[in-house]
């Protein structure tokens, strides 16, 4: 059975004045911008920077701890009070996953970003996604790709594979204004296609992203420090 994706608005944001609770029925989703013209090598020290804080935060103990990595690279903590996470940036912008028990993916692209997305989308997507996307015309042709890419990726970092996965290996659908609508299928070892949980957002006019798990629906919380 498929699994519809769903559009997560991300304008209330919960800026707040102190560090939340990560409650097990839940996903905090992170988004962070620095001001321009950070380079990429900033936003990923801010990172790294970000993510010590919140591990910190949310087990209770003041230490980053050592990441541990799986056969595919995915870094994880190796300590179970710490929780699951998931990182992503693209130029200034920084998304952050996290979930208690939880494997999580996220990935945020540049939606402007100048790409073959007629070439690529035949040589590593699904013959219909090639197809659907040839449909639409350009820019919206381009901006469905980024979406799509964004729902893959983040369905593969959640396995904890990553692209060596085959982004031909699971299959979408859109709907008329070129968003992903539904996870169509996805190879066993993955779980059913009915199992995953799929959310797309937008940051602002440039940025897409999207965030995926296999299991139970959670509330999904944006955040922001202030």
């Amino acid at each position: 059975m498929p699994s519809a994706i769903q559009r997560l608005h991300v304008d209330a944001v919960e800026p707040g004045s102190s560090w939340p609770h990560l409650a097990d029925d839940e996903v905090h989703l992170w988004l962070e911008q620095l001001a321009p013209p950070a380079s990429a090598r900033e936003v990923s020290a801010f990172g790294r920077q970000r993510l010590g804080q919140l591990l910190r935060h949310y087990s209770g103990i003041d230490a980053t701890p050592d990441l541990m990595h799986n056969e595919h690279g995915k870094p994880q903590p190796g300590i179970d009070c710490y929780p699951r996470f998931n990182i992503s940036h693209a130029g200034p912008m920084l998304a952050l996953g996290f979930a208690r028990s939880l494997e999580i993916g996220v990935d945020i692209e540049n939606a402007q970003r100048s790409m073959r997305s007629h070439e690529l989308a035949s040589r590593f997507f699904t013959r219909a996604e090639a197809d659907a996307l040839a449909e639409f015309a350009e820019p919206l042709r381009a901006l469905g790709f980024m979406r799509l890419w964004t729902c893959k990726e983040a369905v593969l970092k959640a396995i904890g594979r990553g692209l060596s996965f085959g982004l031909d290996r699971l299959a979408f659908d859109f709907d008329a204004d070129a968003w992903p609508q539904s996870l169509l299928h996805i190879a066993d070892e993955a779980g059913p296609a009915s199992d995953w949980q799929l959310h797309q957002f937008e940051v602002d006019a440039t940025h897409v992203g999207s965030l995926a798990w296999c299991g139970p629906p959670r509330r999904i919380r944006v955040l922001r420090k202030p």
